[in-house]
This record gives structure tokens, C-alpha cells and sequence, in this order.
């Protein structure tokens, strides 16, 4: 996870489709566990690691969020563990300090 501007982040994933066409999004929510969906994308369908990027914008100021990857195949669907970020209040100044950061 990375700010681009206080109220707008990218989300990164990495996601193995083993053989079998992938699609991957985020749920990303103020509420833990989340349940709002964005990004969502193919991964295609080979047998490396795929590094997906999402950006998502106009988030609120000072608020907690919380977000994982959840990719879908023939063979299932799987959550990512949960993290979350803060974004910064209306000083411009996230939880990090000046370096906006999630876990």
C-alpha cells in the first residue's frame, strides 16, 4: 500500500494463478472485516507470480482503513490477511508521520 495524495492510495498484490485464469480485486472498508470491492482484474492464467496494482481514490481524511486482496479460480477463492492504513488528517500529516504508511 502506498499514498499517491492524501486521500488517494494504490493497493499491491502478488498472486500465483497456478495454470487456472485468476481474477483478483481488494475489499477495502472502514469496517473490519471488509466488504467493499474494488480494482478488480485478471491475473491471467500462467504459473508465475503476478504483481497487481489498484488505485483507489477519494477516501476520506483521518480514517482508518482496512483492505486485503482475495483472488478467485476454478479451484476456489482466497482472502488475503486483512491490513489497514490511515489516511491523514486535514494538516496533510498521516499516522506515520510525514510518511504515509499501512501495515
Amino acid at each position: 500500500m502506498s499514498f499517491v495524495a492524501p486521500r488517494n492510495v494504490y493497493l499491491n498484490a502478488s498472486v500465483n494463478p497456478n495454470g487456472n485464469y485468476t481474477q483478483v480485486w481488494f475489499q477495502i472498508d472502514t469496517n473490519n472485516p471488509p466488504t467493499g470491492v474494488r480494482g478488480y482484474q485478471g491475473a491471467g492464467s500462467g504459473s508465475s507470480v503476478v504483481n497487481l496494482q489498484a488505485g483507489i481514490i477519494n477516501l476520506r481524511l483521518d480514517t482508518t482503513y482496512y483492505y486485503r486482496a482475495v483472488a478467485q479460480n476454478s479451484t476456489g477463492t482466497v482472502f488475503g490477511d486483512v491490513k489497514s492504513f490511515r489516511t491523514p488528517g486535514e494538516t496533510g500529516i498521516g499516522s506515520g508521520g510525514t510518511t504515509y504508511s499501512g501495515s
